[in-house]
């Protein structure tokens, strides 16, 4: 009642502003109601409007990613891809960092159920940027678990697990009862338990830099644990850039507290790092590692 008042109304007077925000209450509503081709109707009558009324980039923006959303939801990937792209092209030049933040989240849904990994781990990490910038790490939940699932695909359970423990410590987020059960069951069967417990008390105690960096280091490292240069060398054995930083430290003899310190994270980060390394290149031990390194050429 209240969009088709303010429609009628904005049509009356010409009032393009409250015309736009009209179509996309009876979007919203059409939505609920599950008439998703009504929806698509009134989002497109939205971006119609946007050019012509002020802020035009993040109202189109908007009316888009609801557009994208509508048709990821739909299995229309081909039909949201550009609708999504183009969304992230207006909010570039608007600026408006919640509205980017919604934007990568579904670029980066999207790209993940397509098997895009890479693409789907950058746009999270890009959606976690625009957060941290905004100042707005509660709403951090959504994108987190989006990249823990990421990791399950592709086969990544110590990073799942960080990035599951890191979401579950996001402030003022309502967990419904089961949900991190649910999410976590599948590396639990695979995982050894003292190995998930230790890795679920590290990704608890993460700094929202150390988050930041490690989803980072997981978008760089694209996902699927391809071999790439890392300053010129190969990297090893599916090692991440930041185990290899961890692993070169090692070599030097430092210990879990000064690797820490050299590199900004905690010391429980770091002896994360270290069991990876170690479960990576199959060896027991920190001389066996640093070992490995030096006969490999990775230093």
């Amino acid at each position: 009642a209240y969009g088709r008042e303010l429609l009628e109304r904005s049509n009356a007077e010409g009032y393009g502003y409250g015309a736009y925000w009209a179509h996309l209450v009876f979007g919203n509503a059409a939505r609920s109601n599950g008439d998703l081709a009504q929806a698509t109707n009134c989002y497109k009558a939205a971006l119609a409007i946007a050019p012509t009324i002020r802020d035009p980039e993040n109202h189109a923006a908007m009316a888009l990613v609801n557009l994208g959303e509508i048709a990821t939801g739909q299995g229309e990937y081909a039909r949201a891809e550009p609708w999504l792209i183009e969304a992230a092209a207006f909010v570039r030049v608007c600026g408006n960092p919640w509205v980017a933040t919604y934007i990568y989240h579904q670029i980066g849904h999207l790209y993940r159920h397509q098997g895009e990994y890479a693409k789907a781990a950058s746009a999270l990490a890009e959606c976690l940027d625009c957060l941290a910038k905004a100042g707005d790490t509660g709403q951090a939940k959504i994108a987190l678990m989006e990249l823990a699932h990421l990791a399950v695909d592709i086969a990544r359970p110590a990073t799942a697990i960080l990035l599951f423990a890191a979401a579950t410590q996001v402030p003022g987020v309502f967990w419904p009862a089961g949900e991190v059960e649910e999410a976590t069951a599948p590396l639990r069967k695979i995982v050894p338990e003292p190995q998930f417990t230790n890795d679920w008390a590290v990704g608890e105690h993460m700094s929202w830099k150390e988050v930041i960096a490690l989803v980072g280091t997981f978008a760089d490292d694209q996902g699927v644990g391809a071999s790439r240069d890392v300053d010129g060398q190969p990297q090893a054995r599916g090692l991440s850039p930041r185990e290899i930083d961890v692993l070169k430290l090692l070599v030097d003899g430092h210990s879990n507290r000064a690797i820490g310190e050299t590199l900004s994270i905690s010391e429980r980060t770091v002896e994360a790092h270290v069991q990876h390394i170690l479960a990576k290149l199959d060896v027991d031990s920190r001389t066996a590692a640093a070992t490995w390194a030096v006969r490999n050429g990775l230093l």
